[in-house]
């Protein structure tokens, strides 16, 4: 299931073959509760895009047991972190790995934003 509160890029994946698409911010996700086993998003946790605010509703579709991973910029983790940590601490997820930042983009490797992966196992 592909999610992403732009349409345009919504048109760019049906271009690139998903069938399984929602219009919607990952804020008010219209998937049921525990409806997934896992979610991947790269590039989405950064500046001007989504931030810690999520957290909770990406908790909510994903089913107990399942992993939530993101990429994340450093400075934006370090923003988001405390927020990450408090809902670890209240029993919604536990942090599985966070990577050491580097680039995973080769054709931007020397931009001096690297990011991390981070992965969560939701309770």
């Amino acid at each position: 299931i592909g999610v992403d509160i732009s349409f345009g890029m919504i048109g760019r994946a049906v271009a690139r073959g998903y069938d399984e698409l929602v219009q919607a911010s990952l804020h008010a996700i219209p998937i049921d509760t525990a409806g997934v086993d896992a979610i991947v998003s790269a590039g989405v946790f950064t500046h001007g895009h989504v931030g810690h605010e999520a957290f909770p509703e990406l908790i909510r579709v994903t089913a107990p047991g399942g992993a939530i991973v993101i990429t994340s910029r450093e400075e934006v983790w370090e923003a988001m972190s405390p927020h990450a940590a408090a809902l670890e601490a209240a029993g919604a997820w536990s942090l599985v790995a966070r990577t050491e930042p580097r680039s995973f983009h080769p054709q931007r490797a020397a931009d001096g934003r690297p990011q991390s992966i981070i992965v969560w196992q939701v309770h």
